[in-house]
């Protein structure tokens, strides 16, 4: 009879290969697989669930699904008076927040008597290696852009770019000694080469996250702040040759990159109003597929934030509550709700995780949410400077999260992210590092 522990750890790995691999084995190397990714997605749901029942150990893990389910089903079934059939397949949105966190967690607990962290931390570094090899097959075939999702496929390259650099940033962690910053680097170089699939597409964020990136490799304190000051013409002039680069993989115009109107109109658009008007008229059938208006049926990630109100004004759950769960599901296997169908023209393109959450759960959704992600990066496990940094680098992507993607509704990447964060608990300094720091200590 298998053991609890590495039943787990097996369905945990079947569920981290196939959930970020099936995109681009369907898509580029089998197509045939691609009418069955639904059904797969299915199956790997189940898995996430029996995994993370037989995990779940700490009290508050057990309150905060229980919590989740009966706000889903008062916001779902009560209130707004979806099916039973809309509730459990909206619900497959959130397994990666409710079943992943007891899973990651389960593993490590469990470090000491199956050694678990050290086996995936090895897949972790091989699925690295995959995503160069998909990403340069993707960019050869369509260019930069969305098609670059790496393994997960065609339109996730804002999700690979994250986890891309999550995962490079908890893996040099691991080996690296602050006291002797650039030989380490040096000594790490693999895991800053394997950060070259994130140029292959056009997540112009991956600038942030490298710069978070350097930065947080360090000790974050006043003497950080003036060291980064010294090496502020040398940050520019890599920065700039790097933002260069990317306008010529990209192939768009430079100096159009680097002007205010294209963030403006990137992140809210020059005439919003208007936006919003050409995107109803499109879904109500007024353009045909040439039309030169068809471009703007993506609206700015801002203006939809800022539309929540008026989106869900006549909702009977309203902020507080949201529209329901299910909202963001069907056209594949099921039908969309009414209310997808309504504002169809707000749903599809770019989405935030605040708009996705507060739409079917609402505000007191959103706040389950917070309490879910400061558990999982509580600051007072572990005080070392490397657990403090990881912790840092990873509270970033969520505040960036809030206004740019929904990848916390994706429970693939809820893989690297809660497991990166319970790595945090048992993380220590580098130990050269901790030897020169009890010696000084000792001198003085």
């Amino acid at each position: 009879m298998i053991e609890k522990g590495p039943l787990i750890y097996r369905i945990f790995l079947i569920i981290f290969w196939v959930g970020t691999c099936l995109g681009f084995v369907a898509e580029d190397l089998f197509p045939p697989l691609n009418s069955m990714r639904s059904y797969i997605f299915i199956v790997l749901d189940l898995l996430i669930v029996t995994a993370g029942v037989l995990a779940v150990k700490k009290k508050w893990q057990k309150w905060s699904i229980i919590f989740f389910f009966c706000l889903a089903f008062l916001s779902t079934i009560i209130i707004n008076k979806y099916t039973n059939v809309v509730f459990i397949n909206g619900c497959r949105d959130f397994f990666g927040l409710l079943f992943i966190l007891p899973i990651v967690y389960y593993l490590h607990n469990n470090d000491e008597q199956y050694h678990f962290v050290s086996k995936f931390d090895k897949h972790l570094k091989a699925f690295l290696f995959v995503q160069c090899f998909c990403t340069v097959v993707q960019f050869a075939k369509h260019g930069a852009g969305d098609f670059v999702g790496g393994s997960f496929g065609n339109g996730y390259s804002g999700v690979l770019s994250m986890v891309i650099y999550m995962t490079s940033f908890y893996l040099m962690n691991k080996n690296f000694d602050r006291a002797h910053y650039f030989a380490s680097l040096k000594k790490n170089w693999v895991l800053i080469f394997l950060l070259y699939p994130t140029f292959l597409n056009e997540t112009k964020a991956s600038f942030i996250y490298l710069f978070a990136y350097l930065v947080l490799l360090n000790k974050v304190e006043f003497k950080t702040v003036l060291k980064l000051l010294s090496f502020s013409p040398v940050i520019f002039g890599v920065f700039f040759g790097l933002f260069y680069l990317y306008s010529v993989i990209t192939e768009q115009d430079f100096d159009e990159l680097t002007g205010e109107e294209f963030y403006q109109a990137y992140l809210v658009g020059e005439d919003p109003d208007e936006l919003i008007e050409i995107c109803q008229l499109y879904y109500e059938g007024a353009f045909d597929n040439e039309d030169e208006n068809v471009w703007a049926t993506d609206l700015p990630r801002f203006t939809k934030i800022l539309l929540l109100g008026n989106v869900l004004e006549d909702s009977k759950g309203g902020l507080l509550l949201g529209e329901g769960v299910g909202q963001m599901k069907g056209n594949t296997v099921l039908s969309k709700t009414r209310f997808a169908e309504k504002y169809e023209w707000y749903l599809v393109g770019s989405r935030t995780f605040v708009m996705t959450c507060v739409i079917q759960i609402g505000i007191i959704g959103f706040c389950w949410f917070l309490f879910v992600l400061f558990k999982s990066l509580s600051f007072r496990n572990n005080k070392s400077i490397t657990s403090f940094n990881v912790k840092l680098y990873l509270l970033m992507f969520a505040l960036f999260m809030f206004i740019y993607n929904d990848a916390f509704q994706n429970a693939f990447f809820c893989i690297f992210y809660f497991y990166i964060a319970a790595s945090t608990v048992n993380m220590t300094n580098n130990p050269l590092l901790e030897e020169s720091s009890e010696l000084a200590q000792s001198n003085v």
